[in-house]
């Protein structure tokens, strides 16, 4: 008898709240899936997690640049801050003596310091006289070719030969018979004429050979490259 109405509160009490208890058993299940759903997530990465992972091509240093131009190591192996092809200055061009005799009379002058006997004045004077006996041998300085034979009243016969680097020397007051013509090759040495007083600006010395150096159109004076071989 108890048995029975205990069983029959029990039903009319789950009758009377089945509404709570539904609700109950669908809050249970959104829970459920809700936790299931975050475990799912935390075992399995989710899109773009690879892309936070190191990146094993590029581990933080440049392989392919690696801080150091290999190719450009900072030396230049082509041009090692020395040329090769030029290891030592130019050679200084030393002259021969293009007369027998070393006696000379007016000096080389770029002012008007020099006295002209000739002129009876004071000029300037671009190059130097050697004093020779009449018909002395007159030979070329240096190596070169002849650029122009010519004869003038106040300069006489001249012969201009050129050099390598836009040295030339000059031979005037020459005898009017020479042993060379423009465009010949001439080895230092070679006779190329003989000393006269042809040139009637400087007459008034006698047989001598008036010798001028001109560098790129420079007029320089002709001892300097005489002193050199003297120092040898």
């Amino acid at each position: 008898m108890d048995r029975t109405k205990t069983h029959n509160k029990f039903w009319a009490f789950m009758k009377k709240n089945a509404y709570i208890f539904i609700l109950l058993l669908c809050v249970a299940a959104i829970v459920t899936t809700v936790i299931i759903s975050v475990n799912n997530n935390n075992q399995t990465p989710v899109n773009g997690a690879l892309d936070n992972q190191p990146d094993t091509e590029n581990p933080g240093e440049d392989t392919e640049n690696p801080g150091e131009d290999t190719e450009n190591p900072g030396e230049d192996t082509e041009n090692p801050g020395e040329d090769t092809e030029n290891p030592t200055p130019d050679t200084p061009i030393v002259f021969l003596m293009p007369t027998p005799s070393t006696s000379t009379g007016m000096e080389f002058s770029l002012t008007a310091g020099v006295y002209n006997e000739t002129l009876k004045q004071w000029q300037t004077h671009m190059g130097i006289d050697f004093l020779v006996e009449e018909g002395a041998s007159v030979a070329a300085v240096y190596d070169g070719t002849v650029e122009s034979v010519t004869t003038t009243l106040m300069e006489g016969t001249k012969i201009v030969i050129a050099h390598d680097n836009g040295l030339k020397t000059v031979y005037g007051s020459l005898n009017s018979e020479v042993n060379v013509e423009a465009g010949d090759e001439v080895k230092a040495g070679k006779i190329i004429g003989t000393a006269g007083s042809t040139a009637l600006n400087e007459s008034s010395m006698g047989a001598h050979l008036h010798f001028e150096v001109i560098d790129n159109g420079v007029y320089v004076n002709p001892v300097d490259y005489f002193e050199a071989e003297s120092d040898k």
